[in-house]
C-alpha cells in the first residue's frame, strides 16, 4: 500500500479534510496542501468575527440613571456663600447627629460652586444629614450649619436652602 492510496482511503471530516500519514495529528487540506485549514469554512470564520467586532464596537455605553437630584444653596443672613463644604451623612434621625469634629463619619461631600449652589444625583432613599462648613469673607468669620432632609420616591427633586452661621 502506497501513501496515495492511504490517502484516498482515509477519506475524512465531510469530503474536505484528508489524513496525513507523515503527521497524522495536522491533516491535508486536499485543495491547498500546504495549508491545513478547511478553505470553505476560513471565509465563514472571517464573517463571523467581523460580525462578532462590529456588534462589540457599536454597542452604546450605558447611561445612568438619575433616579433622584438633591440641590443646596448656602445662604448666611440674606447673602448667598460660595465655596461651603456640605458633609452628608445617610440615614439620619434627630439623634444621630455625628457632630462637627469627626469628618470621617459622613458618607460623601460635596463643595458649592461660585454661586453657593451644589447638588448631588441619586442619594439614597431616606432622612439624611446636610452640613455645611466654610468661611464667610465678608464678616472674616468661619460659618457651619446643618439641616435634616428627606429623600424620598414622592419627592425626587429637592431644592433647598442651607442656612450658615457664625461658629
Amino acid at each position: 500500500m502506497n501513501n496515495e492510496q492511504l490517502v484516498i482511503d482515509s477519506w475524512q471530516f465531510e469530503n474536505f479534510v484528508y489524513f496525513n500519514p507523515i503527521n497524522p495529528i495536522n491533516p491535508i487540506n486536499p485543495i491547498n496542501p500546504i495549508n491545513p485549514i478547511n478553505p470553505i469554512t476560513l471565509p465563514l470564520k472571517k464573517l463571523l468575527f467581523i460580525l462578532l467586532l462590529g456588534f462589540v464596537a457599536c454597542q452604546s455605553k450605558p447611561t445612568v440613571r438619575t433616579l433622584n437630584r438633591t440641590c443646596v444653596t448656602t445662604q448666611h443672613h440674606e447673602l448667598i456663600i460660595d465655596d461651603i463644604d456640605v458633609y452628608i451623612k445617610y440615614d439620619a434621625t434627630d439623634f444621630n447627629f455625628p457632630g462637627w469634629e469627626d469628618l470621617a463619619e459622613y458618607d460623601t461631600v460635596f463643595t458649592t460652586d461660585a454661586v453657593g449652589r451644589g447638588c448631588m444625583d441619586n442619594l439614597p432613599i431616606g432622612t439624611h444629614w446636610f452640613v455645611g462648613l466654610g468661611f464667610d469673607e465678608d464678616i472674616n468669620f468661619a460659618v457651619k450649619g446643618r439641616a435634616l432632609v428627606d429623600i424620598s420616591f414622592a419627592e425626587p427633586e429637592v431644592d433647598f436652602i442651607l442656612y450658615v452661621g457664625e461658629e
